[in-house]
């Protein structure tokens, strides 16, 4: 059986491959579609990325998504997704970038696993205030 890829299904960059990142730092990649010499990436960490919610069933059904609470279009086109998540036994996950572009990401467990590292607070904050 071939590997699911982690794509964008909806929003700003629909349709890019999602890839792990541990050349610089350990963080997920959006590449996103272009000619070989006019691709691009953005790496999805606290620089970029102002928050991100995993959306489920329940979620979506009491519309308590922040992040898509203002796109009624957006909502509705990851609904399908969202409901049809376990059984493609893959997650879908919301981002809001501090650009305020929004993007919907399909991930895999590892690869959803890996956002949230990145996003985890180093252990040494949790000392210092």
């Amino acid at each position: 059986m071939a590997k699911k890829k982690s794509t964008v299904i909806a929003g700003e960059y629909e349709g890019s491959e999602i890839i792990s990142t541990t050349f610089l730092g350990n963080y997920l990649t959006i590449m996103i579609k272009g000619s070989f010499l006019q691709s691009q990436a953005i790496d999805l960490t606290r620089r970029s990325v102002a928050m991100y919610e995993v959306l489920d069933e329940e979620m979506m059904e009491a519309d308590a998504s922040k992040i898509l609470e203002k796109d009624e279009e957006l909502r509705e086109k990851t609904k399908p997704f969202v409901f049809s998540a376990p059984e493609r036994k893959s997650f879908v996950v919301a981002v809001l970038f501090k650009d305020e572009n929004v993007s919907i990401l399909d991930l895999d467990e590892k690869k959803l696993l890996h956002l949230v590292e990145t996003f985890k607070k180093p252990d040494i904050l949790n000392y210092m205030q």
